[in-house]
């Protein structure tokens, strides 16, 4: 479950950063580890050079800040 997730704060504040300007430039995005560590977890997608917040992953941010 998504509110499980065990995520560094640098992933987190890429989820933040991603919800937030969705859908994202690739290039915006220098921290491709911890993007790699998010599309895993399938928190966010990434189509056409744009990435976006799935619906868990802005479950898992919502749950993220209220906890």
């Amino acid at each position: 479950m998504s509110c499980l997730l065990d995520l560094t704060s640098e992933q987190w504040a890429l989820l933040r950063e991603v919800a937030r300007d969705c859908p994202l430039s690739l290039d915006a995005i220098g921290h491709f580890q911890d993007l790699r560590r998010l599309i895993k977890e399938k928190l966010v997608t990434v189509s056409r050079a744009k990435v976006s917040a799935t619906p868990s992953g802005i479950e898992a941010l919502w749950y993220h800040c209220k906890h």
